[in-house]
Protein backbone atom coordinates (compact mmCIF):
# COMPACT_ATOMS: atom_id res chain seq x y z
CA UNK A 1 0.00 0.00 0.00
CA UNK A 2 1.44 3.33 -1.02
CA UNK A 3 1.21 6.03 1.65
CA UNK A 4 -0.31 8.61 -0.72
CA UNK A 5 -3.29 6.36 -1.55
CA UNK A 6 -4.32 6.03 2.13
CA UNK A 7 -5.42 2.47 1.37
CA UNK A 8 -7.82 3.43 -1.43
CA UNK A 9 -6.70 0.95 -4.08
CA UNK A 10 -8.62 -1.33 -6.42
CA UNK A 11 -8.88 -5.02 -5.62
CA UNK A 12 -10.97 -7.88 -6.89
CA UNK A 13 -14.06 -8.51 -4.79
CA UNK A 14 -17.76 -9.22 -4.88
CA UNK A 15 -19.84 -6.39 -6.33
CA UNK A 16 -23.42 -6.30 -5.01
CA UNK A 17 -22.76 -9.70 -3.44
CA UNK A 18 -22.96 -11.69 -6.65
CA UNK A 19 -20.31 -10.83 -9.24
CA UNK A 20 -16.55 -10.28 -9.22
CA UNK A 21 -15.41 -6.75 -9.96
CA UNK A 22 -13.12 -3.98 -8.80
CA UNK A 23 -13.86 -2.66 -5.32
CA UNK A 24 -12.00 -0.23 -3.06
CA UNK A 25 -9.71 -2.01 -0.60
CA UNK A 26 -10.59 0.47 2.16
CA UNK A 27 -14.17 1.69 1.68
CA UNK A 28 -17.29 -0.15 2.80
CA UNK A 29 -20.95 0.70 3.33
CA UNK A 30 -23.11 -0.49 6.21
CA UNK A 31 -26.39 -2.07 5.08
CA UNK A 32 -29.41 -2.74 7.29
CA UNK A 33 -32.23 -5.01 6.18
CA UNK A 34 -35.46 -5.58 8.10
CA UNK A 35 -37.26 -8.90 7.75
CA UNK A 36 -41.03 -9.51 7.95
CA UNK A 37 -40.93 -9.29 11.77
CA UNK A 38 -39.01 -6.00 11.59
CA UNK A 39 -35.87 -7.64 12.96
CA UNK A 40 -32.80 -5.87 11.63
CA UNK A 41 -29.86 -7.66 10.10
CA UNK A 42 -26.74 -5.63 9.38
CA UNK A 43 -23.74 -6.28 7.22
CA UNK A 44 -21.13 -4.33 5.31
CA UNK A 45 -20.50 -4.40 1.60
CA UNK A 46 -17.57 -3.05 -0.39
CA UNK A 47 -17.76 0.10 -2.49
CA UNK A 48 -17.22 -0.15 -6.26
CA UNK A 49 -13.97 1.21 -7.65
CA UNK A 50 -13.34 4.10 -8.06
CA UNK A 51 -14.61 5.33 -4.74
CA UNK A 52 -15.26 9.02 -4.18
CA UNK A 53 -12.10 9.39 -2.10
CA UNK A 54 -9.95 7.98 -4.92
CA UNK A 55 -11.41 10.59 -7.26
CA UNK A 56 -10.84 13.41 -4.74
CA UNK A 57 -7.23 12.27 -4.13
CA UNK A 58 -6.64 12.29 -7.88
CA UNK A 59 -5.89 8.57 -8.07
CA UNK A 60 -8.30 8.26 -11.01
CA UNK A 61 -9.75 10.92 -13.29
CA UNK A 62 -13.18 12.23 -12.44
CA UNK A 63 -15.94 10.79 -14.61
CA UNK A 64 -17.33 13.12 -17.21
CA UNK A 65 -21.03 13.83 -17.13
CA UNK A 66 -22.75 13.92 -20.48
CA UNK A 67 -25.29 16.73 -20.87
CA UNK A 68 -28.89 15.64 -21.32
CA UNK A 69 -30.18 15.91 -24.86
Amino acid sequence: MAAETFGHEPRLGFVDGRALGNVCARCSVSVTHYDEAYQPSRWTRPVRWPCTTAIVLGLVPAPTIQPAT
